[in-house]
């Protein structure tokens, strides 16, 4: 390989990793930049970053972390879930979820704010209409079940 060749092949390198630093870079940034995210969701959301970072991860939200899921308390106004399991935490994996799941809010609008109308660690959760169900750990019933 001549020189001309090798000098391309790094450019061409530089450039490919550039761009793998900025895809991986920007879903977190776009999905906290959300124009119609409600500031206290917001700042839940940089306040979880910041953990992250503080414990040694590197943070990324995926789709699954914020979702609009409708009007639940018929006040006209959008309402929200947060799902810690969408935030992945890179480097220290196990800081937002464990055996009993990962923390789940759901955000409901407020006359001035949003505030957590439940939260709590599930292992899943779903809409059934207007129905917020989870799946919890079975060791926080009693008796214990699923």
């Amino acid at each position: 390989m001549n020189m001309t060749a090798r000098t391309l092949r790094a450019q061409r390198i530089r450039q490919g990793l550039k761009l793998i630093v900025f895809a991986f870079g920007l879903p977190a940034c776009a999905q906290t930049e959300r124009v119609d995210t409600p500031p206290q969701i917001r700042a839940f959301t940089e306040e979880n970053i910041a953990l992250c970072k503080d414990a040694g991860g590197t943070p990324t939200l995926s789709e699954y972390y914020l979702t609009e899921v409708g009007d639940l308390n018929g006040d006209g106004r959008p309402d929200f879930v947060t799902n810690l399991a969408g935030l992945d935490c890179a480097g220290a994996w196990t800081l937002f979820c464990g055996s009993a799941g990962c923390l789940v809010n759901v955000w409901l609008s407020g006359k001035e704010e949003y505030f957590v109308g439940w939260g709590g660690h599930a292992q899943a959760w779903e809409m059934r209409g207007k129905e917020f169900v989870v799946s919890l750990h079975g060791q926080l019933c009693s008796p214990p079940r699923v």
